[in-house]
Parts: structure tokens; sequence; C-alpha cells
């Protein structure tokens, strides 16, 4: 999972279902137990590409939004990185239809 920061405050339009205990595998190394969050709702969905799965989570402040970019099976995250540049995550945002989603979230703590 690729995580990029930006320090604003705001927070997700959606209140969460529950959260619980679990592990967090962020490298190959680590395995760390960490809170999950769950949201479920109809959210910007994007399965379209074989090489990974694109989701927006709408933040309570309207322009701004959540992006969410996976790996598809099998790849890793350094191709993924290597080949999403701006104009590509823009065409991804606009090409996602709405649908009922289920995600569930670690919450790090910084």
């Amino acid at each position: 999972m690729l995580v990029s920061q930006v320090s604003f405050q705001s927070e997700l339009k959606y209140k969460p279902l529950k959260q619980y205990d679990g592990h967090f595998k962020a490298t190959n190394q680590d395995d760390a137990s960490t809170q999950f969050t769950v949201l479920r709702n109809s959210f910007k969905l994007n399965e379209k590409n074989p090489d990974f799965v694109y989701i927006e989570l709408p933040y309570v402040n309207e322009g701004m939004n959540l992006c969410i970019v996976l790996p598809a099976e099998g790849k890793s995250l350094r191709e993924l990185a290597s080949s999403l540049k701006y104009d590509k995550a823009m065409q991804l945002s606009a090409s996602s239809v709405f649908s009922q989603v289920e995600v569930h979230l670690p919450i790090l703590k910084v």
C-alpha cells in the first residue's frame, strides 16, 4: 500500500460502521497489530485496469477526496508507482463509477 499524507484538518464524509483490531502488513517484515475502521457506502470505483484498483473516498470539505490505488494481485507496489502519473490518475477519477463498496482502512498513528 502506498500512503501519501497531506496535512490538513478534515474528516471523511461518511462515518465508520465499526472499528476492529487486526494485523497490518506494510512491508514483508512488518506484521503489526493495529485498529481498522470500516466504511460502507457508494464510492467512486475503477476496476477496469488489470494492474490496479482505484477508489475515491470523499472528505467533508467538498472537492477533496482520499484517492486509494491498490496494486492488483501479483503486481508490486513499485510497478504501480512507476506507471501512475498525474494525468493517468485524473483519467482514473473521470472514468470511475459509483459502486457499493465496503472499505477496511488501517488507523495509522503518526
